[in-house]
């Protein structure tokens, strides 16, 4: 990034989850989940079966996805997001506080978005200035259907800096940064589980290159193993997220947009 940046940026909300990461992020794997209902009709939390916390409808509605604080490889992040007096459970973190919503689970994008798949995790970015100096710091981003969000280390300075908007294709991902009164554009390649490039200041007062490496993420689940996962409408406006093949009731509707796709034990 800029001496701006580097010299401002060096000189909540936090969900509970009952699932736990085994590992470093090398070695993610997926965790049995079950989604908690919120007495006034939506999301509430998640349990975690795998640490001896079941449901308590008695149903099989638990499905398989990833817990982690940062970005996964390959996965797209799930958000506990304010909806009237409720939660819902969405792709994107709340308005306003994108720097520090930590995602409650993270799965692998819908059939049809399949390429949000390329770009989506935690990225280990290097930046060179003009006079060479480097800077290094963590970024983790996600993708919904064509659009980026995304954040910088959430427990370092950097996470004062915001990222507004986000795009690629298959050749190109582009990024706007903004901290405070400065904005920065990036313009990178995507070359498998590299970024390169370059950033500069919208007044093309500073520039230099821009590189970043993907972390790897846990193993690609098989596609029979795969399954949407939506939101469903119940009577009286009630919400809860289950898997298309285990809708909530005969008198429940599921939303046209899949959500993501989760592991669901057959």
């Amino acid at each position: 990034m800029i001496s701006r940046f580097h010299d401002v940026l060096l000189g909540g909300l936090i969900l509970w989850c009952l699932a736990a990461l085994r590992g470093s992020d090398a070695g993610l794997s997926s965790t049995r989940l079950v989604v908690k209902e919120d007495a006034k009709g939506g999301f509430r939390d998640l349990l975690a079966r795998e640490n001896g916390i079941v449901a308590q409808d008695g149903t099989n509605t638990a499905f398989r996805a990833v817990v982690s604080r940062k970005g996964v490889a390959g996965c797209v992040p799930l958000y506990r997001v304010p909806h009237g007096e409720v939660f819902e459970l969405r792709r994107t973190p709340p308005r306003g506080l994108e720097a520090d919503a930590d995602p409650v689970f993270h799965a692998w994008p819908a059939s049809d978005e399949r390429d949000s798949a390329r770009v989506s995790g935690h990225w280990e970015v290097r930046a060179v200035r003009a006079d060479g100096s480097r800077l290094r710091f963590g970024m983790d981003l996600g993708a919904v259907r064509g659009r980026l969000v995304g954040r910088f280390d959430p427990d370092t300075d950097y996470r004062f800096a915001r990222i507004p908007s986000g795009s690629w294709d298959e050749a190109a991902l582009n990024l706007e940064v903004q901290h405070i009164q400065d904005r920065f554009e990036i313009r990178v390649r995507v070359e498998g589980e590299r970024l390169t490039g370059r950033w500069r200041h919208e007044d093309g007062s500073e520039q230099g290159e821009w590189t970043a490496e993907r972390a790897a993420g846990p193993s690609a689940p098989r596609e029979d193993e795969l399954e949407d996962l939506l939101g469903w409408t119940g009577p009286g406006g009630v919400r809860t997220w289950r898997p298309r093949s285990r809708p909530p009731g005969t008198d429940w509707t599921a939303d046209a947009t899949v959500l993501c796709r989760v592991c669901v034990d057959r």
